[in-house]
């Protein structure tokens, strides 16, 4: 018995599937202000409908681990700034320019940000929510810079009520080996 239990050590039991959303394309848009300057990342996730076969939004959401502020990145912009904000005669202009272009961070990526896995050829972004390993996929990807949202402007076209979304799911609640050595007893 003794040897069993060690050998269930050994592997990992309580390995579930992954939930896999498989969306026809996944996107990064970076929106950027009326100045030029970044404001913040989201990911989309787009199908094309049959009716009209155009891309709609099926599901986004923003990604909010994706920047990450440094010093030096920090230091770099604040003197790219001061250079811009000196080009400008026009107090109120330089004021404005100042006030919407500070320091969001460097793009890194976060959590949400497509992998490419060359075997299969999906871009994958693979996560844990609510304890469940998640998946969201897709054969094509493309990163955008505008200074309109794209979801937003799919809204007023394709009813945002009709969006699949992600699959839905319950939480886990994680089983301990201690409850489950505890279950083999009761048997």
């Amino acid at each position: 018995m003794i040897k069993i239990i060690l050998l269930l050590l050994l592997f990992d039991i309580n390995k579930d599937p992954a939930v896999v959303d498989t969306f026809d394309m996944i996107e990064i848009n970076h929106y950027h202000n009326g100045w030029g300057c970044e404001q913040w990342s989201q990911l989309i996730c787009w199908d094309r409908s049959s009716y009209d076969n155009k891309y709609h939004v099926s599901y986004w959401t923003m990604l909010r681990d994706a920047y990450e502020k440094t010093e030096k990145g920090e230091a770099d912009w604040e003197k790219i700034r001061q250079k811009i904000a000196k080009e400008y005669k026009d107090f109120n202009q330089k004021m404005s320019w100042l006030s919407n272009s500070n320091y969001k961070g460097d793009f890194i990526g976060g959590k949400l940000f497509p992998r490419k896995d060359w075997k299969s050829g999906y871009y994958n972004i693979k996560y844990i929510q609510g304890g469940i390993p998640r998946v969201i996929r897709s054969k094509s990807f493309r990163q955008t810079y505008t200074q309109t949202d794209p979801e937003v402007d799919d809204r007023e076209i394709y009813n945002q009520d009709i969006r699949r979304g992600l699959t839905k799911v319950g939480t886990k609640t994680p089983t301990s080996w201690l409850g489950f050595l505890r279950g083999l007893q009761s048997r």
